[in-house]
């Protein structure tokens, strides 16, 4: 006797998972209830009297429901029992995630203990009608019990008493306590948490559960075994479902362009949620299973949703991308294309992260609160990610600054290669002998960094030995030659004092004479090329051939 739309912990993907189950015929187009108004909990009296009147009505709502099971018969149900629970119990200290779970458990609980503790006369409990001259205090106690009534509503707004928080998170101690004692009064039902326990959906017939043997119906941790196995199952389907899913996504995957390769990842966690939240549906509303096994599933379904919101979130940020960059004016190896992959990496990680902090308040865990809180983990937690954030903003500034684009030529320190990515944190450089060093962006933005790529003339500088015996008239020769062909040579770049050609040493041995010029070339391969040209046209004119060199 569960509330049927109890999972309220699955919200972010719970119409994705409604019009799933439309389309195949497993929820009602209709609604559930008709409007009703708030319940009554002015005092302590009305607080108790409306809980009588609403556990009454759920009690004709359950015994509909076990006469004629259907999904409409379910959803009243379910919906009278949120309803009492979120109107007359505190659940202020319950995470939201499992709000649902937990009133339906306490509404169960506090029913079975009321049923056996002695009735208490209603001129005692404050409130009650005609004692005008009473005051009603702020909280009240059961007589003979620790069960307490409490006012929630503060200042002047108008009273709202319900049953205490603290009494609330002792309820099942209470009712471990006193469930072996018989009912005191007449109720439709004498054992709330057990029909909460027995109950299934309308897809499991109450003829096909009551033909179990009974060693299938025995209770495990407030869950009857068949229970157990049905809900083991239904994992290992949904389980196998996402694993095949994922690897044929993998497949489809390779060799496809990036824009496509990520829209058959992006499939991967969408599958993962619908299937985690129609895994959760049929444990959840069909085997209704119970106790801690429930929470363990609800918790693992919880985090396996947000996980995948994440993942999803995440992986749409480099879908947009890649759309953009797919479009004919970005080149795909271009400046932009690597700008937008760095923007949609972070902005990926921001919005994913911003959604597992989302699921972690939702169950309970103040990550925000922790995060800016704690002092000594706070210290730790921002030195530790020091070089992440700085490697980060290296990365940005690289891009903002465009000292090297992917596939230039660069040297930096001791490193000289080609750019092969720039990342979030690191950028891949090959060097010339086809290793690949990845470096921390943050060394590049404060280092010295040359792009051999954007250099628009090459040095060319050499020193020649003079010839063996020769004299003033034949060196005087030499050098004019040696000028003019840098002169004359279309890659030379001609600027002021450049080309030059001057004897610095009269040794044999010593390179006296210094050549000094500019090639002008796209690349350095082409500066190789026309370097090579011109010191082959220079042995010529040292061993005293005139012919001009083939260039």
């Amino acid at each position: 006797m569960k509330p049927a739309p109890k999972d309220k912990l699955l919200m972010p993907h719970r119409m994705l998972a409604s019009l799933f189950l439309l389309i195949f015929g497993l929820l009602p187009c209709g609604t559930s209830a008709g409007l009703l108004p708030a319940l009554d909990t002015s005092s302590p009296y009305a607080t108790m009297r409306s809980f009588d009147q609403e556990m009454q009505r759920i009690a004709t709502l359950y015994e509909a429901y076990r006469a004629h099971p259907s999904d409409r018969a379910q959803r009243n149900l379910g919906f009278a029992i949120r309803r009492a629970a979120d109107q007359l119990l505190d659940m202020s200290h319950v995470p939201p995630a499992t709000q649902s779970k937990v009133g339906a458990r306490s509404l169960a609980e506090l029913a079975d203990i009321l049923l056996r503790i002695p009735e208490i006369p209603p001129e005692t409990i404050p409130g009650v009608p005609g004692q005008t001259n009473r005051p009603i205090p702020a909280r009240w106690t059961l007589p003979g019990t620790e069960l307490r009534i409490e006012r929630v509503s503060q200042g002047d707004t108008p009273p709202d008493f319900r049953f205490s928080s603290t009494t609330i998170a002792r309820l099942e101690q209470f009712h471990f306590a006193i469930i072996g004692q018989p009912p005191l009064r007449p109720s439709p039902l004498t054992h709330w948490r057990q029909a909460q326990i027995e109950i299934a959906g309308p897809l499991v017939p109450q003829r096909v559960i009551d033909g179990l043997p009974l060693s299938l119906r025995r209770p495990i941790l407030e869950a009857a075994l068949w229970k157990i196995l049905a809900s083991i199952l239904v994992m290992l389907i949904a389980f196998g479902i996402i694993i095949g899913w994922a690897g044929m996504a993998r497949r489809l995957a390779r060799g496809a362009s990036p824009t496509r390769r990520t829209a058959r990842w992006l499939t991967v966690p969408l599958v993962l949620a619908v299937t985690a939240a129609l895994a959760h549906y049929v444990i959840d509303r069909q085997i209704n299973l119970t106790g801690i096994l429930w929470d363990i599933e609800t918790l693992a379904t919880t985090i396996l949703l947000y996980v995948a919101a994440a993942w999803a979130t995440a992986l749409a940020c480099r879908f947009v991308a890649e759309a953009i960059i797919a479009s004919p004016h970005i080149p795909d190896d271009g400046y932009d294309a690597h700008l937008l992959r760095l923007l949609a990496r972070v902005a990926g990680f921001i919005s994913g992260a911003t959604v597992l902090v989302y699921g972690a308040n939702d169950l309970g865990l103040p990550a925000l609160g922790v995060a800016a809180g704690l002092g000594v983990g706070s210290v730790a937690l921002a030195l530790a990610s020091q070089s992440t954030v700085e490697n980060l903003f290296g990365g940005v500034s690289i891009f903002a600054d465009r000292p090297f684009r992917v596939g230039d030529m660069i040297r930096f320190n001791d490193l000289r290669g080609t750019v092969e990515s720039i990342g979030p944190r690191s950028t891949r450089i090959r060097a010339m002998d086809g290793t690949l060093t990845t470096v921390p962006n943050a060394d590049i933005a404060r280092a010295h960094v040359n792009n051999l790529s954007l250099r628009n003339s090459f040095l060319f500088e050499h020193r020649v030995n003079l010839p063996a015996g020769a004299t003033a008239a034949q060196i005087t020769a030499l050098l004019a030659a040696l000028s003019r062909l840098l002169e004359e040579h279309p890659a030379v770049e001609k600027v002021d004092g450049s080309p030059h050609v001057r004897l610095t040493s009269l040794a044999p041995d010593a390179g006296g004479i210094h050549l000094f010029a500019h090639v002008i070339a796209k690349n350095e391969e082409e500066f190789l090329r026309t370097q090579e040209v011109i010191l082959l046209r220079i042995m010529q004119l040292i061993a005293g051939d005139s012919h001009p060199a083939s260039a």
